[in-house]
């Protein structure tokens, strides 16, 4: 199902429009740039909600709310979530089943279950568009194109990728891919949109194969995936699937990358895609409820990181540039002391006292709820940002080949793997090579 023909596009565009101040909150100044005091652009039935929740068990309910379930709690900032809500694609998810987690040995549990389900979809693509070749864009060690491979004895695969570690990982796999290995052509090179169709038609098929092929990613990162929409208006690819990932990874000083890509949403937008807009998209809220102490934890760690920042000020001044504390384990969570500490020792500053950091803790606990409040209203606008993303892409390609048959679809289970959309086009008519 083509989840972006009857998406409220412009109102989604409105709503990054009206909230995009939530994506430039910084959780590291939130108490020495006493934020919740000074930001005028709050809204008073958010501050009174959020003063209001108790202190003890503030995080359940905020927790409800970064799970965009369809029942939002009844709250001054229902409609708010449920507007993120309505303006995002997480109520679509595939119907199909996970059936073995251990039947890769070696491989994490959800690359597993990705690849398993997206081999048995591309499989069933080129099968309907009668496809035996396919170039698998930022393949990774190949675990797809090899899953691939096994599944079709006609099948013929082209591996790209720049990562000299990736493409060494395949390399060693493929020792024991046994005949499949002879179908597994491997292309270590860097995919720019700024290459001409024929360039990139060189680039992608081997000599001994011809006729068209389905150009695929699974999680391609950052700026690629813009890059094979792209490629894929331009060269002789006759489908493209494409499942997007780290939006904070976009870089728009590469040549041809931009946001917005088309018409359509460039005539509805009048914000840029900042830095901390793309770092936004990557938040998947939905997944916060599964696992709510890892999001208490996840929201207290925020807490301590703002409070850190005042500590670092208060015991050794405003000598220091940049406080990069580096990891501090979930251990350290047990007190503010303990996390301090850990952050002192990270940055070679002697620790204060146990003592101090405790009154420094008691003296500005009331805070963290409304930064916790703060976050999960900065997390709820992410599958906005996400979804506005790609329908931009989509809706390039529908304005560039504008007979294609160009969905969005939901091919993963967004609690396996967040960034669960695929966009798919099909070229009815080839274009003209550039």
């Amino acid at each position: 199902m083509d989840v972006a023909k009857d998406f409220p596009l412009e109102e989604a565009l409105q709503l990054l429009c009206e909230y995009a101040w939530l994506a430039e909150f910084r959780i590291v100044d939130f108490i020495t740039a006493n934020y919740w005091s000074l930001c005028d652009k709050i809204p008073e039935p958010w501050r009174i909600f959020a003063e209001s929740t108790p202190d003890d068990d503030y995080a359940d309910g905020f927790i409800d709310l970064l799970s965009l379930k369809s029942a939002v709690p009844s709250c001054p900032v229902e409609k708010f979530a449920r507007d993120c809500y309505k303006c995002s694609f997480l109520h679509h998810s595939p119907q199909k089943a996970y059936s073995d987690p251990d039947k890769r040995r070696n491989v994490k549990q959800k690359k597993s279950y990705e690849v398993e389900v997206l081999s048995s979809t591309l499989c069933e693509l080129m099968k309907r568009e009668n496809l035996n070749l396919a170039v698998d864009v930022g393949a990774g060690q190949g675990y797809l194109a090899m899953e691939l491979l096994k599944m079709n004895e006609d099948y013929t695969i082209v591996a790209v990728e720049c990562s000299d570690i990736q493409v060494h990982g395949t390399i060693t796999r493929l020792q024991d891919a046994g005949d499949a290995k002879a179908r597994l052509h491997l292309r270590q090179v860097y995919l720019s949109a700024d290459k001409s169709g024929d360039e990139i038609d060189k680039m992608m098929c081997p000599d001994s194969v011809h006729g068209d092929y389905l150009m695929y990613s699974l999680h391609a990162c950052g700026s690629l995936s813009e890059s094979m929409v792209q490629i894929f208006c331009n060269c002789s690819a006759s489908v493209l699937f494409n499942v997007a990932c780290c939006y904070n990874l976009i870089d728009e000083t590469l040549a041809g990358q931009h946001f917005p890509m088309s018409k359509r949403v460039s005539s509805n937008i009048s914000i840029p895609l900042t830095r901390n807009m793309k770092m936004v998209a990557c938040q998947a809220p939905s997944r916060w409820g599964l696992r709510p102490q890892k999001t208490k934890n996840f929201l207290r760690r925020h807490f301590y990181r703002a409070l850190l920042e005042l500590a670092v000020k208060k015991f050794v001044g405003d000598c220091m540039v940049e406080t990069k504390v580096g990891n501090i384990p979930d251990s350290a969570l047990e007190s503010f002391s303990q996390y301090a500490t850990c952050g002192f020792n990270n940055l070679n500053i002697p620790p204060p006292d146990a003592s101090e950091l405790d009154l420094l803790y008691e003296s500005h606990r009331h805070l963290e709820k409304l930064l916790a409040f703060m976050w999960s209203m900065r997390a709820l606008l992410g599958p906005v940002v996400e979804a506005t993303i790609l329908c931009d892409r989509y809706h390039y390609i529908k304005e560039l080949l504008p007979s294609a048959k160009v969905s969005l679809q939901a091919v993963l289970d967004p609690s396996h793997s967040p960034r669960n959309m695929a966009l798919i086009a099909i070229k009815s008519v080839s274009p003209t090579l550039s």
